[in-house]
């Protein structure tokens, strides 16, 4: 398709056909972004008079999964445990995950250093 063909109409019936495939909420937002990123190249370039994807409703990316993070009796039950078995490392690793909220992978990017 020429991309002076674009109308909100056509890009709207886009965005619903990827929703009725079962693409993803944030693959199609993608999708409309970088085909919004082009139609805004174009119209700096002169080949559009204005961006057709900016009139068409966006997906709302709505969580499906929510974090339901560990109780403190939990989290004392586990280093408790651990300490009792001398891993003092490992409990003071539980106590960053569970208490200052860090990711696994920020975690594990710390030295023994870095804890005071």
């Amino acid at each position: 398709m020429r991309i002076q063909a674009l109308t909100p109409a056509v890009v709207d019936d886009l965005r619903a056909r990827l929703e009725q495939r079962g693409v993803g909420v944030p693959t199609t937002a993608k999708a409309l972004a970088i085909l919004s990123g082009v139609c805004r190249f174009a119209v700096a370039r002169g080949f559009l008079s204005t961006n057709p994807v900016r009139e068409v409703r966006k997906p709302k990316g709505r969580r499906t999964r929510f974090v339901t993070p560990a109780s403190p009796v939990s989290v004392e039950a586990i280093r408790l445990a651990l300490l009792q078995r001398e891993r003092v490392r490992d409990a003071t690793l539980v106590s960053v995950l569970a208490y200052a909220g860090l990711r696994p992978g920020e975690a594990l990017g710390l030295r023994w250093t870095d804890v005071g």
